[in-house]
Protein backbone atom coordinates (compact mmCIF):
# COMPACT_ATOMS: atom_id res chain seq x y z
CA UNK A 1 0.00 0.00 0.00
CA UNK A 2 2.71 2.19 0.84
CA UNK A 3 4.22 1.47 -2.63
CA UNK A 4 0.96 2.47 -4.48
CA UNK A 5 0.56 5.76 -2.38
CA UNK A 6 4.62 6.59 -2.94
CA UNK A 7 4.49 5.80 -6.29
CA UNK A 8 4.80 9.25 -7.47
CA UNK A 9 8.18 9.97 -5.53
CA UNK A 10 9.85 7.88 -7.81
CA UNK A 11 8.97 8.68 -11.49
CA UNK A 12 11.40 7.36 -14.02
CA UNK A 13 10.75 5.21 -17.72
CA UNK A 14 12.94 2.92 -17.56
CA UNK A 15 10.95 0.23 -15.38
CA UNK A 16 14.11 -2.76 -14.73
CA UNK A 17 15.64 0.44 -12.38
CA UNK A 18 12.28 1.46 -11.00
CA UNK A 19 11.26 -1.91 -9.96
CA UNK A 20 15.02 -2.44 -8.26
CA UNK A 21 14.16 0.90 -6.69
CA UNK A 22 10.85 0.19 -5.46
CA UNK A 23 12.02 -3.26 -3.96
CA UNK A 24 15.01 -1.31 -2.60
CA UNK A 25 12.74 0.96 -0.36
CA UNK A 26 10.23 -1.78 0.75
CA UNK A 27 13.09 -3.80 1.99
CA UNK A 28 14.43 -0.75 3.81
CA UNK A 29 10.70 0.53 4.95
CA UNK A 30 10.28 -2.78 6.27
CA UNK A 31 13.41 -3.21 7.50
CA UNK A 32 12.36 0.16 9.50
CA UNK A 33 8.90 -0.66 10.21
CA UNK A 34 9.61 -4.24 12.27
CA UNK A 35 11.71 -2.06 14.49
CA UNK A 36 8.86 0.01 15.55
CA UNK A 37 6.16 -2.50 16.09
CA UNK A 38 3.56 0.49 17.63
CA UNK A 39 4.09 2.63 14.31
CA UNK A 40 3.96 -0.90 12.07
CA UNK A 41 0.06 -1.06 13.43
CA UNK A 42 -0.52 2.55 12.97
CA UNK A 43 0.34 1.97 9.33
CA UNK A 44 -1.77 -0.81 9.10
CA UNK A 45 -4.57 0.51 10.27
CA UNK A 46 -4.28 3.31 7.98
CA UNK A 47 -3.44 1.28 4.88
CA UNK A 48 -5.93 -1.19 5.37
CA UNK A 49 -8.52 2.13 5.31
CA UNK A 50 -7.41 3.25 2.55
CA UNK A 51 -7.60 0.20 0.73
CA UNK A 52 -11.35 -0.49 1.80
CA UNK A 53 -11.78 3.37 1.13
CA UNK A 54 -10.70 3.33 -2.53
CA UNK A 55 -12.35 -0.06 -3.30
CA UNK A 56 -15.43 1.10 -1.82
CA UNK A 57 -15.09 4.42 -4.68
CA UNK A 58 -13.84 2.35 -7.13
CA UNK A 59 -11.02 4.48 -7.34
CA UNK A 60 -7.15 3.77 -8.08
CA UNK A 61 -4.37 5.20 -5.40
CA UNK A 62 -2.85 6.82 -8.23
CA UNK A 63 -5.47 9.09 -8.58
CA UNK A 64 -4.97 10.83 -5.25
CA UNK A 65 -1.69 12.10 -6.36
CA UNK A 66 -3.44 15.62 -7.40
CA UNK A 67 -6.31 18.08 -6.11
CA UNK A 68 -8.27 17.33 -9.61
CA UNK A 69 -7.56 16.48 -13.59
CA UNK A 70 -8.07 18.04 -16.75
CA UNK A 71 -10.28 15.34 -18.81
CA UNK A 72 -10.62 17.58 -22.16
CA UNK A 73 -7.11 16.88 -23.69
CA UNK A 74 -7.36 13.59 -22.80
CA UNK A 75 -10.86 12.99 -24.00
CA UNK A 76 -10.28 14.91 -27.49
CA UNK A 77 -7.57 12.30 -27.57
CA UNK A 78 -9.21 9.51 -27.27
CA UNK A 79 -11.96 10.44 -29.46
CA UNK A 80 -8.64 11.44 -32.14
CA UNK A 81 -7.22 7.50 -31.83
CA UNK A 82 -10.94 5.95 -31.47
CA UNK A 83 -10.64 4.74 -35.50
CA UNK A 84 -7.41 2.96 -34.79
CA UNK A 85 -8.77 1.19 -31.46
CA UNK A 86 -11.65 0.20 -33.39
CA UNK A 87 -9.46 -1.60 -35.89
CA UNK A 88 -7.46 -2.72 -33.23
CA UNK A 89 -10.29 -4.39 -31.57
CA UNK A 90 -12.01 -5.60 -34.42
CA UNK A 91 -8.76 -7.52 -35.96
CA UNK A 92 -7.63 -8.82 -32.05
CA UNK A 93 -10.91 -8.83 -30.07
CA UNK A 94 -11.06 -12.84 -30.45
CA UNK A 95 -7.37 -13.71 -29.43
CA UNK A 96 -7.38 -11.27 -26.46
CA UNK A 97 -11.17 -12.36 -25.34
CA UNK A 98 -11.22 -16.31 -25.20
CA UNK A 99 -8.44 -16.85 -23.42
CA UNK A 100 -10.13 -14.26 -20.62
CA UNK A 101 -13.16 -15.97 -21.12
CA UNK A 102 -11.54 -19.43 -20.32
CA UNK A 103 -9.80 -18.45 -17.57
CA UNK A 104 -13.17 -16.53 -15.60
CA UNK A 105 -15.14 -19.64 -16.28
CA UNK A 106 -12.54 -22.54 -15.98
CA UNK A 107 -9.80 -21.77 -13.85
CA UNK A 108 -10.98 -21.05 -9.54
CA UNK A 109 -6.80 -19.60 -8.63
CA UNK A 110 -6.80 -16.43 -9.85
CA UNK A 111 -2.76 -16.44 -9.20
CA UNK A 112 -2.90 -18.70 -12.63
CA UNK A 113 -4.96 -16.41 -14.75
CA UNK A 114 -2.12 -13.94 -15.75
CA UNK A 115 -0.13 -16.79 -17.10
CA UNK A 116 -2.72 -18.64 -18.92
CA UNK A 117 -4.08 -15.65 -20.51
CA UNK A 118 -0.18 -14.85 -21.49
CA UNK A 119 0.05 -18.07 -22.51
CA UNK A 120 -3.26 -19.08 -24.49
CA UNK A 121 -3.41 -15.65 -25.74
CA UNK A 122 0.14 -15.82 -27.82
CA UNK A 123 -0.82 -19.14 -28.97
CA UNK A 124 -4.30 -17.76 -30.32
CA UNK A 125 -2.49 -14.68 -31.76
CA UNK A 126 -0.83 -16.14 -33.88
CA UNK A 127 -3.25 -18.87 -34.98
CA UNK A 128 -5.40 -16.34 -35.89
CA UNK A 129 -3.50 -13.58 -37.24
CA UNK A 130 -1.98 -16.11 -39.54
CA UNK A 131 -5.02 -17.15 -40.86
CA UNK A 132 -6.36 -13.15 -41.43
CA UNK A 133 -3.08 -12.84 -43.25
CA UNK A 134 -3.41 -15.64 -44.98
CA UNK A 135 -6.49 -14.51 -46.47
CA UNK A 136 -5.27 -11.30 -47.37
CA UNK A 137 -2.68 -12.93 -49.23
CA UNK A 138 -4.83 -15.04 -51.13
CA UNK A 139 -7.41 -12.44 -52.43
CA UNK A 140 -4.96 -9.02 -52.73
CA UNK A 141 -1.87 -8.75 -54.76
CA UNK A 142 1.73 -7.69 -54.32
CA UNK A 143 2.38 -7.80 -50.53
CA UNK A 144 -1.01 -5.71 -49.45
CA UNK A 145 -0.70 -8.88 -46.64
CA UNK A 146 2.76 -7.15 -45.39
CA UNK A 147 1.33 -4.05 -44.69
CA UNK A 148 -1.50 -5.78 -43.19
CA UNK A 149 0.66 -7.40 -40.86
CA UNK A 150 2.57 -4.02 -39.67
CA UNK A 151 -0.95 -2.79 -39.14
CA UNK A 152 -2.31 -5.54 -36.83
CA UNK A 153 0.88 -4.91 -34.83
CA UNK A 154 0.77 -1.47 -34.43
CA UNK A 155 -3.05 -1.13 -34.00
CA UNK A 156 -3.37 -4.04 -31.49
CA UNK A 157 -0.82 -1.95 -29.28
CA UNK A 158 -2.55 1.14 -29.76
CA UNK A 159 -6.05 -0.55 -29.39
CA UNK A 160 -4.19 -1.81 -25.80
CA UNK A 161 -3.07 1.89 -24.80
CA UNK A 162 -5.99 2.77 -25.44
CA UNK A 163 -7.70 0.91 -23.56
CA UNK A 164 -5.77 1.50 -21.07
CA UNK A 165 -6.13 5.44 -21.38
CA UNK A 166 -9.88 5.09 -21.22
CA UNK A 167 -9.88 3.63 -17.81
CA UNK A 168 -8.02 6.07 -16.35
CA UNK A 169 -9.77 8.93 -17.54
CA UNK A 170 -12.79 6.99 -16.30
CA UNK A 171 -11.16 7.48 -12.96
CA UNK A 172 -10.34 11.06 -13.27
CA UNK A 173 -14.01 11.54 -14.08
CA UNK A 174 -15.23 9.85 -11.03
CA UNK A 175 -13.21 11.21 -9.25
CA UNK A 176 -13.27 14.64 -10.12
CA UNK A 177 -16.99 14.05 -9.36
CA UNK A 178 -16.47 12.67 -6.02
CA UNK A 179 -14.31 15.23 -4.92
CA UNK A 180 -16.87 17.66 -5.69
CA UNK A 181 -19.52 15.96 -3.21
CA UNK A 182 -17.06 15.75 -0.58
CA UNK A 183 -18.56 12.74 0.47
CA UNK A 184 -17.98 11.15 4.28
CA UNK A 185 -16.04 8.10 2.73
CA UNK A 186 -13.90 9.88 -0.51
CA UNK A 187 -12.90 12.40 2.60
CA UNK A 188 -11.88 9.36 4.56
CA UNK A 189 -9.76 7.96 1.91
CA UNK A 190 -7.94 11.61 1.45
CA UNK A 191 -7.35 11.76 4.98
CA UNK A 192 -6.07 7.89 5.14
CA UNK A 193 -3.80 9.40 1.97
CA UNK A 194 -2.07 12.16 3.62
CA UNK A 195 -1.77 9.70 6.78
CA UNK A 196 0.25 7.21 4.45
CA UNK A 197 2.09 10.07 2.72
CA UNK A 198 3.27 11.21 6.10
CA UNK A 199 4.62 8.02 7.04
CA UNK A 200 6.67 7.62 3.54
CA UNK A 201 8.15 11.02 4.25
CA UNK A 202 9.73 9.76 7.52
CA UNK A 203 10.49 6.72 6.79
CA UNK A 204 12.99 7.78 3.92
CA UNK A 205 13.63 10.98 6.04
CA UNK A 206 15.31 7.89 8.68
CA UNK A 207 16.69 5.99 5.18
CA UNK A 208 18.34 9.11 4.71
CA UNK A 209 19.88 9.72 7.93
CA UNK A 210 21.16 6.04 8.59
CA UNK A 211 22.74 6.58 5.32
CA UNK A 212 24.42 9.66 6.13
CA UNK A 213 25.47 7.93 9.75
CA UNK A 214 26.80 5.21 7.51
CA UNK A 215 28.82 7.38 5.07
CA UNK A 216 30.26 9.58 8.07
CA UNK A 217 31.20 5.93 10.08
CA UNK A 218 33.50 4.48 6.15
CA UNK A 219 35.14 8.52 6.35
CA UNK A 220 36.02 8.22 9.75
CA UNK A 221 37.34 4.89 9.47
Amino acid sequence: MLKLVCWSKNERNDLVSEFKRQKGYIEKAESYIEKDVENANVVLKVALEFKEGIKKEKLSAWLFNKESYAVFGHVFLLILLFPLHLYGMLNSYLPYRIPAWFVEKKVADIHFHASIKLLAGSILFVIFWGIQISLVAIFTDNYYWAMYFGSLIVSAWISYKYWISFLKLKGKIRYNKLQKQKGDTFRKVKNSTRKVKGVCTQIISKMKNALGIKEAQKESG
